[in-house]
């Protein structure tokens, strides 16, 4: 929580408010003249709830007017404040990076600005510039010069922590080896897989951001870029907030899940070595440099935790940040604990707040480095199971014929069968290939000729191929999956310039068009349309006039 005066407070939660709103662009100072509607999201844990060695970035949204000097935007950086009339106090809201700035008309009176926090810039791959071992700590000032942002408050555990690539090397429990497979030979000379080196050269298969959120995770801690653009360390804190219904919207606060969230245990380690301290549900979190000792440190300093799951839409307060704890009143008069795991400050105008504290409902979190992780952890299982069906079926075999065939009767041998007593089942192989049937041979449903493979169900770990068909349609003409340049997903549908994207971002799915600009977006909060200009709904339809009033009508009438 930023630490602010009591004039400040007392103003901010006051019933009439004025919230004053400024900005700078670089060195370029924007008043409320200019800014139209601010929205910053910012979170230490997503949706999948509480959890440590997260590394989420911050995200901007900015609507301006057009300024009347050329003002350079994509690149530049952008700081956004907001305070309170009467009091000269600004708070700041972050320190953000702009991706993307759009005109909203074919005038050009209005621009739409995209802009993300330094995390933005950790999307490389970490190598390293500093001898090796080195320190948690030094590896950390290693990848924020190569990034260019600045450090807050480095824990001071992760100064105690060495880390290595050369496995004669640990000396200590403290000393932990680089979970990339590379190793130092006897000249010093780095080597990773069939690259040999020395350590300026690409020597990791992680990227700093990865590296940021693991040594987040030895220290007990989340990463995120505090509101100045630092990399702060933090684990929830209670700073005595509270958040009575009269500060609420209405019907503002609602619980996720009927009983509270209480944390007895943490798992750590990878999907390959399983590390836990304490006993009891708990949380979560992969991090491939962990030892049992230091995760019962980081165990003993949090010990048992619990936490209401809910969201609470209010008037807002700027000070309070991801990262925090507050007490929230639910509708039952209730006082909940609630940890602010990610925040939403809006200033359109009025200014409002939305906290969420997410629960989870399985009693153990996976181990998770992105959204898709327990897909595809339900993906290998599936493939293990088929695996093993396939393993019984082979080993589990009983009876059976097995003959040599002449196929041209000119009296060499070229092929074989094994079948079953009835002769309706049976495995043929030949030069053209082998196949398997269950109908005395009229069809070979699983085959393997020279013209392909042919298969009911195929279980498999990675498939890679030029091209998919399916029908008469190559898939990769309409259909694809990419990562944009943050990291979110892009699914693209069709192929011509009415295609459909969509994107996750957070815990939402956005709508895009061909430009990357955002239609409409679908979260569990409801529903955003940058242009609605018609809805139905149960036998109802809502319609916007070109005079913006809207209309509410039964279907069929005009």
């Amino acid at each position: 929580m930023i630490n602010v005066s009591a004039g400040f407070r007392s103003a901010i939660e006051a019933n009439a408010r004025q919230i004053l709103l400024r900005a700078y662009i670089g060195d370029t100072l924007l008043t409320g003249d200019n800014l139209i509607d601010i929205t910053v999201t910012e979170a230490v844990n997503a949706s999948g709830g509480i959890s440590m060695g997260s590394a989420i970035s911050s995200k901007l949204v900015m609507q301006i007017k057009t300024p009347d000097t050329p003002l350079l935007l994509t690149g530049n950086i952008v700081r956004p404040q907001v305070a309170c009339y009467g009091v000269d106090e600004w708070i700041p809201l972050g320190r953000f990076y702009i991706t993307d700035a759009v005109s909203n008309d074919d005038y050009e009176t209005t621009i739409t600005i995209t802009a993300y926090d330094a995390f933005s810039k950790t999307e490389i791959t970490y190598t390293p510039r500093i001898d090796m071992p080195a320190t948690a700590a030094a590896i950390l000032t290693d990848i924020a010069g190569q990034c260019g942002f600045s450090l807050g408050d480095v824990p001071d555990s992760l100064g105690e922590v060495t880390i290595t690539y050369d496995t004669t090397k640990l000396d200590s429990s403290n000393t932990l080896v680089f979970p990339n497979g590379a190793s130092i030979d006897e000249n010093g000379v780095l080597s990773v897989g069939e690259f040999n080196g020395t350590s300026g050269e690409k020597a990791a298969s992680f990227t700093c951001r990865q590296y940021i959120g693991y040594l987040a995770g030895l220290a007990g801690t989340n990463a995120r870029f505090d509101r100045n653009g630092n990399l702060s360390f933090v684990w929830y804190t209670d700073k005595g907030y509270n958040i009575p219904r009269s500060l609420q919207y209405m019907g503002g606060c609602k619980r996720l899940t009927e009983y509270d969230s209480t944390i007895q245990s943490i798992t750590s380690g990878s999907s390959d070595v399983e590390i836990v301290s304490g006993t009891g549900v708990g949380f979560s979190f992969e991090n491939p440099f962990m030892t049992q000792t230091l995760l019962d440190n980081i165990f003993l300093s949090i010990g048992t935790i619990s936490y209401t799951p809910l969201r609470v839409k209010w008037r807002g307060n700027p000070a309070i940040e991801a990262g925090d704890i507050v007490t929230v009143e639910d509708s039952a008069g209730r006082l909940c604990k609630a940890y602010v795991m990610e925040q939403t400050l809006r200033i359109s105008g009025g200014f409002y707040s939305e906290i969420k504290c997410y629960g989870d409902s399985e009693s153990a979190i996976a181990f998770s480095t992105s959204p898709t992780s327990k897909k595809l952890q339900q993906a290998y299982t599936k493939l293990q199971n088929a695996l093993a069906e396939a393993t019984a079926l082979l080993n589990g075999a009983n009876g059976g014929v097995f003959e040599i065939l002449d196929e041209d009767q000119d009296g060499i041998n070229d092929g074989w069968r094994i079948r079953s007593a009835d002769e309706r089942q049976f495995i043929k192989a030949n030069l053209n290939g082998i196949g398997i049937t269950t109908d005395g041979g009229a069809t070979y449903e699983q085959a393997i000729t020279t013209n392909g493979i042919n298969a009911s169900a195929i279980h498999t770990g990675v498939m890679n191929a030029e091209r998919i068909s399916v029908g008469d349609q190559t898939l990769g003409d309409v259909f694809t999956v990419e990562l944009d340049a943050y990291g979110h997903p892009v699914v693209t549908i069709g192929s011509s310039d009415s295609s459909i994207k969509q994107k996750q971002t957070n815990d939402a799915v956005t709508f895009v068009n061909g430009q990357d600009e955002p239609v409409a977006k679908f979260s569990t909060m409801g529903a955003e349309w940058a242009d609605l200009q018609q809805m139905k709904y149960c036998g109802f339809v809502w319609t916007k006039s070109a005079s913006g009033n809207v209309r509410f009508t039964k279907a069929g009438e005009s």
